[in-house]
């Protein structure tokens, strides 16, 4: 694909060469053609072109960033270069031969079009998601082909050609490749093929390109650094020229191609340097791991001979026992790969990080050449990259003397298959078992399935523990992959994530087993004696929404942070502690022998409550009774039958405590919480607010109420048991 850029009065539109040689077989031809070449101009400027090399006009890790923008983020980038509303309705009709969309007196451009009811943001997002292309790159080349990002009123000739994929520069586009959304998604198809290794007839490596489709114009030899790049010459075959490069935006002599220079241009100008790096880098506990690539679990990184020796390179082949690594995490943030057999280290040759180096085990030097960052994919897979060039990372290649022999290399960041693992745990950090599972947030807290449902979809959430088979999961190790299933007990539908989503905020449901990454979870240890729960399918870990300790609040994915909203514990019935079910003297932590107490020993409604010196009588004995569906007790003075009851059902600090009739509403039920020294926290399960000496007062008849949760002697009490 090749653009000629025409100006007219300092203002430049770029268009196919194609459609010009279609077109200048008559006058009218000509003026229609010159008229159309003009609308949704850019100014000539000079264009910032002292950084375009034409070896490497785009790295693989920004043609590869899939994850640069959501499908909202698109939408307002389009708006934002835009607006949607050219009212210069005389055009269509003075340009009927072309077909345009006009709605309440105005066209409609692409950024509010609909293709099969699909917008344009939406097409260019999924085709970015399912072949793991940057939509900016998408963006840039819709406009660097047919001006549609800032076009005011495009016709169905842009849109059937979006982005010129099956229109060759010598014929006619090609009808099987019409349409929006088929351009778009081609495109990406292409680029990712590349990425992959696939054909190119510009592979890296030393290619003469030509600075025109007149070979008469000539051209140079480049030296094509990367895929990225190399999918670009695929796809536009031509270099500028220096007379291309001195003309910014605009036009150079008759011997200059545009295509790959505006791309670069656009590119700098909308979204940043296009040679650019930013991996989102991550961790993963040290420990032993089989290294897998991508979904193959049973194909895994090893020696490619018994030999133990320095220079001995590695593989890709089935699994065995010797093929275990261990992660050392170094001071820096990087790891050293260990292989156990040899006791050797995953090398960089003389440090001599470039495109397709061959690594081998060398001894461990604590040099660049063995530290490997790691980088999150967001797939449930990593991505190691060099310390030495952060760019270039542990890839499996193809050897050339087989076809099955795969062979450890450094290749540049693409997102691609051959470039993504999984560690997979050689040892079950947690036993098989039914546990319950405790948040690292406290208040006794655990993973829980809402209103114990047992439907599909049922929503996972944070509730206090109450023992019963909706907060029970059978945890099950997978030794090939390294993680575990979690299914509900009640429900026996295994712990998912919403429709295998990366994002952040996914949710977190019930959903029948089906063996897939959305169901699957690494359990990673925590420095704190805690655990990870991370998704396989997008790497993010099993988090309590807004670290929300109310009971009900909602559990999803989110990126790993290491907060305690995303760390847990895993209890077995058995050891969960018993119940504080019996008869008891409650005395407060502020003086000895403290006793909460009816004041005046009433029976009746109303009857206040009070700490008064513990005298052992009927006004101070309490008798607990658990309740299993929440986890709450209820508080009842034996004597009169009457239950510890917040007044008026009230939520405010100071509210008072009283004694009043049985009837199992929350403000008769109290949580109680061991404290760090021994003592117990009475929270009322209406209010969230503790039970509180009034003033912390130390003397007779100071007044029970609830306040606000604060760690103070006032609000710890000691149980004694009759």
């Amino acid at each position: 694909m090749i653009e000629t850029t025409i100006s007219t009065n300092q203002a430049v539109r770029r268009f196919d060469r194609r459609h010009l040689l279609l077109l200048i077989f008559s006058f009218c031809m000509v003026a229609t053609l010159s008229f159309l070449i003009m609308k949704g101009t850019e100014l000539v400027r000079a264009g910032r072109l002292d950084g375009f090399r034409p070896g490497n006009i785009i790295s693989d890790y920004v043609m590869s960033n899939y994850k640069s923008m959501s499908e909202a983020e698109i939408q307002a980038f389009l708006k934002s270069k835009n607006s949607c509303n050219d009212t210069r309705l005389y055009l269509a009709q003075q340009y009927s031969g072309y077909q345009y969309h006009i709605e309440n007196g105005h066209f409609v451009c692409m950024a509010d079009e609909r293709f099969d009811g699909e917008s344009a943001a939406h097409i260019i997002w999924q085709a970015a998601q399912d072949y793991r292309i940057n939509p900016q790159v998408l963006i840039v080349l819709l406009q660097k082909e047919q001006s549609l990002v800032t076009d005011t009123w495009p016709n169905h000739i842009q849109y059937r050609a979006a982005t010129g994929y099956g229109c060759p520069d010598t014929a006619a586009c090609s009808e099987k490749y019409y349409g929006f959304k088929n351009q778009v998604r081609r495109a990406a198809e292409m680029f990712r093929t590349v990425l992959n290794g696939g054909w190119t007839n510009y592979p890296v490596g030393y290619n003469y390109v030509q600075y025109n489709p007149n070979a008469a114009c000539g051209g140079t030899t480049v030296y094509i650094e990367n895929l990225a790049t190399s999918a670009l010459y695929r796809y536009t075959p031509y270099q500028p020229n220096a007379s291309a490069l001195a003309a910014g935006y605009g036009r150079g002599d008759g011997c200059g191609a545009y295509g790959n220079r505006n791309f670069y241009l656009y590119f700098l100008d909308w979204f940043g340097n296009p040679q650019g790096f930013s991996a989102v880098q991550t961790s993963l506990p040290a420990g032993d791991y089989y290294i897998a690539m991508n979904g193959d679990y049973e194909k895994v990184l090893q020696l490619d001979s018994d030999n133990k020796n320095n220079g001995t390179k590695f593989m890709l082949a089935s699994r065995k026992t010797a093929d275990t690594f261990t992660l050392q995490k170094n001071a820096n943030g990087t790891y050293t790969l260990i292989d156990q057999y040899s006791g050797r280290v995953i090398d960089v040759p003389n440090a001599a990080a470039a495109n397709g180096t061959v690594l081998h085990q060398y001894d461990a030097n604590g040099t660049a050449a063995q530290q490997w960052y790691l980088y999150d994919n967001t797939d449930g897979t990593f991505s190691l990259g060099s310390a030495v060039n952060r760019e270039l990372v542990l890839s499996i290649d193809q050897d050339e003397e087989s076809a099955t022999y795969k062979r450890l290399v450094l290749g540049y960041y693409n997102y691609s298959p051959n470039q993504s693992f999984r560690f997979i745990q050689t040892k079950p950090p947690v036993a098989d078992g039914t546990y319950f599972v405790n948040s690292g947030l406290g208040s006794n807290l655990v993973i829980d399935i809402a209103g114990g449902a047992v439907t599909d979809m049922a929503n996972a959430q944070v509730y206090t523990l109450n023992r019963t088979d909706a907060q029970k999961f059978q945890f099950t190790f997978d030794q090939a992959s390294g993680t575990y299933t979690l299914m509900n007990v009640k429900a026996n539908k295994a712990l998912d994530v919403y429709i295998a989503s990366n994002q952040n905020g996914a949710n977190i449901q019930l959903y029948t087993s089906n063996q897939s990454n959305a169901q699957r979870w690494y359990i990673y240890p925590l420095a704190d004696g805690k655990y990870e729960l991370v998704s396989a399918c997008s790497n993010k870990a099993a988090d309590v929404t807004g670290a929300g300790r109310t009971p009900g609040t909602n559990l999803q994915t989110y990126q790993r942070n290491g907060s305690a909203a995303q760390s847990w514990t895993f209890t077995t019935e058995d050891q969960l502690p018993d119940t504080l079910e019996g008869t008891y003297t409650i005395t407060s932590s502020l003086r000895d022998k403290f006793a909460l107490d009816v004041a005046g020993g009433a029976r009746t409604n109303g009857a206040n409550v009070q700490l008064y010196d513990a005298n052992g009588t009927e006004a101070q004995r309490w008798k607990l009774v658990y309740n299993m569906s929440d986890d709450t007790y209820t508080i009842i003075n034996p004597i009169s039958n009457l239950a510890l009851d917040v007044a008026g059902g009230a939520k405010i600090d100071g509210a008072n405590v009283w004694l009043y009739s049985q009837n199992g509403t929350a403000a008769q039920k109290w949580f109680i919480y061991s404290t760090a020294d021994g003592y117990y926290e009475i929270v009322s399960a209406h209010a969230g607010k503790a039970l509180d000496v009034a003033g912390a007062g130390r003397v007779n008849k100071s007044n029970a109420q609830i306040y606000t949760r604060n760690n103070t002697p006032a609000q710890k009490w000691t149980f004694t048991k009759e």
